[in-house]
């Protein structure tokens, strides 16, 4: 063998070894470690071309802009886990700069009764969830103290809100307000997902309140399979891959509703003309990941299809004709979603390894 093609064996097998260890799993990611004397992938290609215009979008404070008119810091938070989804940290990979200002205007946001928000919304525990999903991860990449300072008041007020009375069907869930008195699954799924994964970064997230979530989401499944928006509510994708996500992430992999859910799935594959395409993209495409190979194959490929097909020239990917909701948001939060449909083979964010 000659010396060169030692040197860049050599090369290959570090890149991957530091891969290993920074997605903190013995398995480590599927693609971590690909230097560019490897081809790459057309998926490789699109999300790379999503980045860059993700990348170009980010304004001068750090944040990106939402659909709506101004800065919001669930869509800035989707866009950092996509670039940490790809191996960017604040001082790790090609935009670690990116991420650092993304980071800081996050730990900036105002005080806003313990949400973390930009500004006021007809939604704001939506940002709240996303955004401190964004910073569980962060922490478990970086361990960073300035973080966890922030992600302690974070979690606090998800769990404040939970213990707001709620009737029984509605016990245990979250909604549009901190103070909503009812829940329903698409706001739960967020909350849910970011106590488990702040319990798997050892802050304090009593037992309870992840059954009293499990038990929400478990009423919202439909007996024919999937799960509906409330309890009683129809099944659809969007909700489905929450609800199957949201109970998978928590450890019930073999249960029958996580098992239902998955077959409905796989019955029911996205179409670009489908209510709340992005949405369900994010959520479905992970729930059929943790499922396994035998829904991840037939998933996988259906995605990876559709997504290469509808990318944008500039990288970004455009409005779904039945989303109405992604198409307000705006060009970042559906590139951000797609990206993240498309990076789940990294398993880069500790959450959502296998």
């Amino acid at each position: 063998m000659t010396k060169n093609k030692t040197s860049i064996l050599m090369a290959v097998a570090l890149v991957a070894a530091l891969g290993l260890c920074f997605a903190g799993e013995t398995r480590g990611p599927r693609r971590a470690g690909i230097i560019e004397e490897l081809k790459r992938t057309p998926v490789d290609e699109a999300v790379e071309k999503a980045l860059n215009f993700m990348a170009s979008q980010q304004r001068d404070d750090g944040s990106w802009m939402s659909g709506y008119g101004g800065p919001n810091s669930g869509v800035s938070s989707l866009a950092l886990l996509a670039f940490m989804a790809n191996g960017n940290t604040p001082d790790r990979g090609r935009y670690s700069d990116v991420v650092a200002r993304g980071l800081n205007y996050i730990l900036k946001l105002p005080d806003r009764g313990g949400i973390l928000m930009d500004r006021p919304s007809h939604g704001p525990m939506y940002s709240h969830g996303i955004t401190t999903i964004m910073l569980t991860e962060m922490y478990g990449m970086t361990e960073s103290e300035e973080v966890k300072k922030r992600l302690d008041a974070a979690v606090d007020t998800i769990l404040k809100a939970q213990r707001i009375y709620k009737g029984g069907r509605d016990k245990g869930g979250w909604r549009y307000q901190h103070n909503s008195g009812d829940s329903d699954i698409s706001v739960t799924g967020w909350q849910l997902v970011a106590l488990r994964s702040a319990k798997n970064c050892d802050l304090d997230v009593p037992k309870q309140a992840i059954e009293d979530a499990i038990g929400y989401i478990k009423r919202c499944a439909h007996p024919s399979g999937g799960f509906g928006y409330q309890p009683g509510g129809a099944p659809q994708q969007a909700r489905t891959g929450t609800g199957v996500l949201a109970l998978q992430l928590c450890g019930l992999y073999d249960d029958p509703l996580v098992v239902g859910g998955a077959e409905y799935l796989k019955k029911n594959p996205l179409s670009w003309n489908g209510e709340h395409f992005y949405y369900a993209l994010y959520h479905a495409s992970n729930a059929m990941f943790q499922a396994g190979d035998e829904y991840w194959d037939f998933w996988k490929g259906h995605i990876e299809k559709l997504l290469l097909e509808k990318q944008q020239p500039d990288g970004s990917w455009p409005a779904s004709p039945g989303d109405g909701h992604a198409n307000a948001a705006g060009p970042v939060y559906k590139t951000a979603m797609a990206t993240l449909a498309l990076s789940i083979e990294n398993r880069y964010l500790p959450i959502y390894q296998r």
